[in-house]
């Protein structure tokens, strides 16, 4: 991977009071502004530092659904589950967020879902067809209907486990920004008051894509992706 050259001088993005700072050093300070903060290394040569009360991990959909081998034939996405495993008693310790993003799909939720992301979901179950196809069919015997919430598909997978200052929220479509104009997702940030998203799980890039194309834009540097 190719790697952005460090600066010559300490230099600030942005404006007061949403600044980053890069160092010479190779240091990112994402909270120059805060006294608290922990710092962890990127990419080699890069450090990062961001106050944790302002930071939150969203895991994305590690599910039954995309996961377990009796529904998926996913090798990489069960590489996630240790790593994910180590890391968030570490970031819990030191005082980061930590929000568990899945989909959770209720009936009305269904009357509105585009007919292009139904078919993504029409062959769940180790590549095989379900007829009816699309989200929210059923999947028989202990899986449930696809998607939806309380179903076993969409419980997290064996061995990932909550804790009780985590926080969950449903997504209705791809990314946690979408498919409501004040999703669960976007409300749990607010009230929360954070200002830099770091992301795990099988479908990160979908959500860090969405915040980079749109809620970046619209928010200005409210949500800073990691």
């Amino acid at each position: 991977m190719n790697v952005r050259p460090s600066v010559l001088r300490s230099t600030t993005y942005g404006t007061s009071p949403h600044t980053w700072i890069e160092h010479p050093s190779g240091l990112v300070d994402l909270s120059p502004n805060s006294t608290q903060g922990i710092k962890f290394s990127v990419f080699g040569d890069r450090t990062v530092r961001l106050d944790p009360s302002k930071a939150a991990l969203i895991v994305v959909d590690m599910q039954n659904y995309f996961l377990h081998p009796e529904l998926r034939d996913h090798p990489t996405g069960l590489e996630c589950v240790k790593p994910l495993k180590d890391v968030l008693p570490v970031l819990r310790q030191a005082g980061v967020n930590i929000i568990w993003l899945n989909w959770g799909l209720e009936e009305q939720d269904l009357l509105s879902i585009p007919p292009c992301l139904s078919r993504c979901f029409s062959k769940p179950k180790l590549g095989k067809w379900v007829d009816p196809p699309g989200l929210g069919a059923d999947l028989g015997s202990k899986y449930g209907r696809i998607l939806m919430k309380g179903e076993w598909n969409t419980k997290l997978y064996e061995g990932l486990e909550t804790e009780p200052q985590d926080l969950w929220a449903n997504k209705i479509r791809m990314s946690g920004f979408q498919g409501s104009s004040d999703s669960e997702l976007e409300k749990r940030l607010r009230e929360l008051g954070i200002k830099t998203l770091l992301f795990a799980g099988v479908n990160a890039d979908q959500v860090r894509s969405w915040i980079f194309s749109t809620e970046s834009n619209k928010q200005g540097s409210v949500y800073q992706g990691q």
